[in-house]
């Protein structure tokens, strides 16, 4: 067991943990220090697993945040898996517009008519 001093403005205290320096702060709030983290990183994943908020410091400056999943994040996951959602690749620069199909007007310039009759 390890045993951590935790001071904020309102309180000092000390909490133990398994072998990793985890201070609690704040409710559903945990700050390591970053080499703590290097030297046990699957510690305090399985305690973010567990549903906790991990706050990283480095030299006491909070540098991260480790939390569990959000729901949409976890049905984005899900979809993935099963192959229903099939995630995009590159980026917005890559993306070019689709061309028309031929002897279709494009719709910008069926757009442009209608707001022409719109004005008139």
């Amino acid at each position: 067991m390890s045993l951590a001093t935790v001071e904020s403005r309102h309180l000092t205290r000390k909490v133990f943990h398994d072998d990793v320096h985890l201070c609690s702060i704040r409710a559903m709030a945990t700050r390591v220090g970053i080499r703590e983290l290097q030297q046990h990183a699957s510690k305090v994943v399985a305690y973010v697993k567990r549903g906790e908020r991990v706050e990283v410091t480095e030299r006491g400056r909070l540098v991260a945040i480790l939390a569990p999943p959000t729901p949409a994040d976890r049905a984005y996951d899900e979809l993935v898996g099963a192959g229903v959602l099939v995630p995009g690749s590159g980026g917005l620069a890559d993306w070019q517009t689709p061309a028309g199909q031929p002897g279709i007007e494009p719709l910008s310039t069926v757009l442009a008519q209608m707001r022409d009759e719109d004005d008139r």
